[in-house]
């Protein structure tokens, strides 16, 4: 009896090696189909999403200021609020991604408003053109204690406007 039950777990672990090498195989492919060029700072946006990583988006569009985005090789200023471990994450993140090494180059010059204080300045620029506008002021004509808070830009165009 032992003969017999030895060897049937000698097959099964057989089937079980054979099995995981198809799957992880799978896996691989997958990953690599996935994977994209990154070329911009909104390629880096695009990739953080697709995979998933919301701490590394968050502190991209909320605590970095971008100097510079070249062929992998990144120069960022920052506020006091950037997390101690994002160079290493975005390190780690981006040779995940690529298989090359990225060099991050922190910089004293402040670079571009962040991603959102792009969006709050967009935002503030719309409400300003929007109470700015006649309809707005014919609105506060009939109701004074009419307050605007927000504008959406409508996408789509209608014939009849």
């Amino acid at each position: 009896m032992f003969g017999i039950k030895n060897k049937v777990e000698t097959i099964g672990q057989m089937k079980n090696i054979v099995q995981e090498k198809n799957v992880s195989l799978k896996v691989s492919k997958e990953i690599e189909i996935q994977t994209g060029p990154i070329n911009s700072f909104d390629d880096l946006l695009a990739m953080c999403s697709s995979k998933k990583e919301v701490k590394l988006k968050y502190e991209l569009e909320k605590n970095v200021n971008l100097v510079s985005f070249e062929n992998q090789r990144i120069e960022i200023s920052f506020n006091e609020d950037l997390d101690k471990d994002f160079i290493k994450d975005l390190s780690l993140k981006l040779y995940g991604w690529t298989k090359n090494r990225w060099i991050i180059t922190l910089s004293k010059t402040k670079g571009q408003p962040s991603k959102k204080e792009t969006e709050v300045n967009l935002k503030k620029e719309l409400i300003e053109n929007v109470k700015n506008s006649l309809i707005y002021k014919n609105i506060l004509e009939k109701f004074p204690d009419a307050e605007l808070i927000d504008v959406k830009v409508n996408e789509r165009k209608d014939t009849n406007d």
